[in-house]
């Protein structure tokens, strides 16, 4: 999945319209207006050339979003939780990477992407938001497919700087290694607010 999410930025760059939506929906201020105006750019140049270009995109954008306007491909739902399936260490390790390269930003964005790609978990008391209130907060668990050991990180769609930061300080084969000498079965790593660090707990 992560492999997927780098094939995305790659064609983003490489002038897909659909990935540049794609990218704009995933950033926040000005990274994203600038992916915006990027599409824009982009949608101006082939609509200029005509011909197979314009035609491949507009066919892009139509597939994306059958529904009507490019957009309508991102919804914005009041969903709290959604949990997708990738190997824990490997991610934990791309995350913080990409943390590194781009200021957090790209690190924030694969959690979103990640997010919108999970299956959604209806919790019991998940509703609409009213009028006035606060959004809720969106929850991403990555579960790692081994069946040796049920291990997951829990991860704020829009997790801040010093989360992701603290990160790097997550030592993921320690982890590992503690729960296989326990005969752990299940782990789930969550932020802790008391220590402000990463905490791998028995659940």
């Amino acid at each position: 999945m992560i492999e997927e999410f780098d094939r995305l930025c790659e064609a983003a760059a490489d002038g897909s319209p659909v990935a540049m939506l794609e990218m704009a929906s995933l950033y926040d201020g000005e990274e994203s207006a600038a992916w915006r105006r990027r599409w824009y750019e982009r949608w101006n140049h082939l609509a200029s050339v005509g011909g197979s270009a314009a035609q491949e995109a507009v066919r892009e954008l139509k597939a994306a979003a059958p529904e009507g306007g490019a957009r309508a491909r991102y919804p914005v739902e009041p969903v709290v939780l959604a949990v997708v399936t990738v190997a824990v260490v490997p991610f934990v390790n791309a995350l913080v990477t990409k943390a590194g390269e781009d200021g957090y930003s790209a690190a924030r964005a694969l959690v979103r992407w990640l997010f919108r790609r999970g299956r959604e978990v209806e919790l019991p008391e998940q509703r609409p938001p009213r009028r006035g209130e606060p959004r809720p907060d969106r929850l991403l668990i990555v579960e790692d497919p081994d069946p040796k050991l049920k291990m997951a990180i829990w991860l704020g769609v829009d997790t801040p700087d010093e989360r992701l930061r603290a990160l790097q300080d997550l030592d993921m084969g320690a982890v590992v290694d503690d729960a296989e000498s326990r005969q752990a079965k299940v782990i789930q790593i969550r932020w802790d607010e008391v220590t402000r660090s990463w905490k791998a707990n028995d659940q």
